[in-house]
This record gives structure tokens, C-alpha cells and sequence, in this order.
């Protein structure tokens, strides 16, 4: 036990008569340190005097470091997620926007919440795509270099190149897609074609 915690257990024992499910960190005869989950009383004579603790310790420290591991990944999938700069989203079976990253509310000109009240499909400029896209997606599984023009907030048209993939979590079913703006891209080829 670390220094003064053993007393500090001890205390808790014989104010309460138990612990349970008390997280502990302990260093073992080989110096490994171990997370566990001590549960012990208080064993008393027959006169009432304490004369021992039972209890049991439960290891817990691979629960702990997967635990940890998790929530690192969490936190990188999280840090990659919101720095990326293409759109990244997420949409439930219904077509409504579950997660949104900053590029794809720079891209759209909404806020994370504005859009995720909205159905992307009132995006397109064009909303009859919309049945397209879904279709070849359903029927393929996937989408890659899928063309839309999208409708701004503020009124302008944007061109996002899109990859999608259809994604099954248990029984549920989303659409994680990517938007890459291609809308100067495309301006400049118009251009270019015009000038020859």
C-alpha cells in the first residue's frame, strides 16, 4: 500500500464494519504495482474487541490499463476527428447528421448543432441525388469520388468529392462519410475550358 493508506482502510473498516469494492493500488514482493479491489470486515471476539480483518483483494490492473488504453484511443480518434481538414460526418438510417467535425461546418457555413438538426439531404442542391446516393450506396456498400453540390448557409454552392461506407454497430445502421471541397478546383477547370 502506498504510505499512510493502509491506516486509512483500516479506519475505514472499523468505522463502518466492511469495505467493499474498495480501489487500491499495492506494490507486490517483485515491486510490480497492482490496481485491485479490496473488500474486507472487521472480525471481533467474543467481547466485542477487534482482533483481525478478513477480506479479499481482486486484481483488477488489466481492467484498469484497458481502461486507460481506451480512453487514450478515445482521445485520438476524438483529436483526429475534430483536426482533420476534410468533412467528416455521421448519419443515423434516417439521413440526420449525428456527428459533424470543423471542416465539415466550415464546408456547410453551420454550427455542429445547427447540423445536427438538420437531414443532409436539405443540403443538395439538387435533393432528387439524394435517392441516388443512397441507392448506390446501399447497393455497393460504399461510395468514392461521389460528386455533390451542396448549398451553404449563406446561399453559395459548394462541390464536395465524397466517400461514404455503410457502417453496422450491433442493430444499429449509420453513414460515415468524408466531403473533400473541390469547389475552386472545379471553378478552375471551368475556367480553364473556357479560356481554351
Amino acid at each position: 500500500y502506498k504510505p499512510g493508506k493502509r491506516k486509512e482502510i483500516l479506519e475505514m473498516i472499523e468505522k463502518n464494519g466492511y469495505i467493499k469494492d474498495y480501489e487500491v493500488e499495492i506494490k507486490r514482493k517483485d515491486g510490480k504495482k497492482l490496481i485491485v479491489l479490496e473488500t474486507s470486515h472487521v472480525r471481533k471476539d467474543k467481547n466485542g474487541n477487534v482482533v483481525g480483518y478478513e477480506g479479499v483483494l481482486r486484481d483488477i490492473t488489466e481492467k484498469k490499463k484497458m481502461e486507460e488504453d481506451l480512453r487514450k484511443s478515445e482521445a485520438k480518434y476524438k483529436s483526429i476527428f475534430e483536426n482533420a481538414v476534410e468533412g467528416i460526418y455521421r448519419l443515423d438510417r434516417n439521413g440526420k447528421i449525428v456527428e459533424a467535425n470543423r471542416a465539415l461546418e466550415e464546408f456547410f457555413g453551420y454550427s455542429e448543432e445547427e447540423l445536427k438538426n438538420m437531414d443532409l439531404k436539405q443540403l443538395y442542391k439538387n435533393p432528387e441525388e439524394r435517392e441516388h446516393f443512397l441507392d448506390k450506396l446501399k447497393k455497393d456498400g460504399f461510395l468514392k469520388h461521389y460528386e455533390i453540390e451542396y448549398v451553404r448557409k449563406d446561399g453559395k454552392i459548394v462541390i464536395g468529392n465524397e466517400y461514404a461506407v455503410l457502417v453496422k454497430e450491433g442493430d444499429e445502421e449509420f453513414i460515415d462519410g468524408i466531403i473533400h471541397d473541390i469547389t475552386e478546383l472545379k471553378k478552375a477547370q471551368q475556367e480553364a475550358e473556357f479560356y481554351h
